[in-house]
């Protein structure tokens, strides 16, 4: 695959799903939907949020504030998704503080202006994936990823989004 841990935009997604196999009806509106909780409640009602990480994370020279969440349908994992804040960031740090709650909850109830940029997505191989995102995946697995940053005044938020073939267990018969 050509396309295998590069990042593309929008105008690329269906043929990037085409290419790695995946089910557009299933994949396209997860991947374009602004807030991924009400996107995946709309797949199943049971949704949860495992909180695995909240801190300090040194990635190369730089140490950030992290969180590291899994999103569960029906207690199965089918997203692993990661914010990333400057540790400075009052806001952002405050903002992530939020338990088991979704972030997306969060983002999108109008509460604060918030900007984000147009997403962007990649194909990532499992045995590229950060480590809390590599869990009951093959090493030969491809999954799709999707990444934005959240803006508020001139503080930033990272989030990227890893899409687990589990997800393939909830799609509508």
């Amino acid at each position: 695959m050509d396309s295998l841990d590069s990042w593309h935009p929008q105008s690329a997604l269906r043929s990037l799903l085409i290419e790695a196999g995946f089910d557009l009806e299933l994949y396209l509106p997860l991947l374009t939907i602004q807030s991924l909780t009400r996107g995946l409640e709309g797949l199943n009602p049971e949704f949860s949020v495992d909180l695995l990480h909240l801190g300090s994370l040194q990635v190369g020279e730089i140490q950030y504030f992290s969180r590291r969440v899994k999103l569960k349908l029906k207690e199965q994992a089918v997203i692993a998704a990661e914010s990333l804040c400057d540790e400075n960031s009052q806001f952002w740090c405050e903002y992530l503080n939020c338990g088991t709650q979704s972030l997306g909850r969060r983002l999108f109830n109008g509460e604060n202006v918030i900007e984000r940029t147009p997403f962007e997505y990649a194909l990532i191989a499992a045995k590229e994936l950060p480590d809390f995102a590599q869990e009951e995946l093959y090493e030969d697995e491809v999954i799709i990823a999707r990444r934005s940053l959240f803006f508020r005044e001139k503080e930033q938020l990272s989030l990227i989004e890893y899409y687990l073939p589990s997800l393939n267990h909830f799609k509508s018969c």
